[in-house]
């Protein structure tokens, strides 16, 4: 895939819910490692030092709250096998979202009864970014869960569907200007 390209069609990877967490995106992982690295380094140098400092001793609380997801995550950085991307700097990674607000959906209906629902995704970095999405189709059991456009290297679902029965996406907010809407969004983030 040419990440200058626009239409490029993005590869689809099954993820086995069956598996154990730390299995789930391994192949994922190493199919993108050179790209995640890539992204990995170019997000993380725009981040304060103080917050990278904060998530080293903190990380591990994840293991508590979101153990599944904790597992997921050191699987990809298992998989990456990089010293710079650290169990502590992919969590980091994984919740930045939390910390700032991107992207815009539409959810419309057209004449004929079809729901069409549109998202944008307002990343920096977006050659970065185009380099390492890709289409995850979820099964458990064998059988299909949902589709969700997804980034190498993080576990979030920012994207999702079923068809013919829902879909998700996960959009900006109203930003809050005072430092105190910070520390609310980080109370959250450490309590699940």
């Amino acid at each position: 895939m040419n990440p200058e390209d626009d239409q490029a069609v993005f590869r689809i990877f099954e993820i086995d819910m069956d598996l154990k967490p730390k299995d789930r995106f391994k192949e994922v992982a190493t199919h993108y490692r050179e790209a995640i690295i890539e992204a990995f380094d170019e997000t993380i140098q725009l981040i304060p030092d103080v917050v990278v400092d904060l998530f080293e001793v903190t990380s591990w609380w994840w293991n508590v709250i979101h153990h599944e997801r904790y597992q997921e995550i050191k699987g990809i950085v298992e998989a990456v096998d990089d010293p710079k991307i650290t169990v502590a700097k992919t969590v980091l990674i994984n919740y930045l979202y939390e910390l700032g607000a991107w992207c815009t959906s539409i959810v419309a209906k057209q004449a004929n009864g079809t729901i069409v629902h549109s998202r944008n995704l307002d990343f920096p970095q977006t050659s970065q970014m185009r380099a390492i999405t890709f289409n995850a189709r979820f099964k458990k059991g064998g059988k299909f869960l949902y589709n969700s456009i997804m980034f190498a290297g993080n576990v979030g679902i920012y994207t999702g569907l079923k068809p013919g029965a829902f879909s998700v996406s996960q959009n900006t907010r109203a930003p809050n200007d005072h430092y105190i809407g910070l520390i609310e969004n980080l109370i959250m983030f450490f309590t699940g």
